[in-house]
């Protein structure tokens, strides 16, 4: 049983992972915000500990609000 442990448990994740129940996220596109809104509350900023984080913002880009990323000696991401 021990030895099988490992595949039981990688089975049930890929399992919960595959499922219908997972609760859909909608997250609209940047384009449908204005420049200088905060982030939807679907989406968050991943830090990286003791690293100087990234400068997120929505921006117009020729009339298009995009998601700006300023990595200059930082990390981080955006996630849902």
């Amino acid at each position: 049983m021990r030895r099988a442990l490992p595949a039981i448990v990688c089975l049930l994740a890929c399992l919960l992972a595959a499922s219908p129940l997972r609760a859909e996220v909608n997250v609209p596109p940047f384009s449908s915000l204005k420049p200088g809104q905060p982030l939807p509350p679907a989406l968050r900023f991943i830090a990286i500990p003791k690293v100087k984080h990234n400068k997120i913002s929505l921006i117009d880009d020729q009339g298009i609000t995009v998601l700006k990323v300023d990595s200059s000696d930082s990390a981080g991401s955006v996630a849902l």
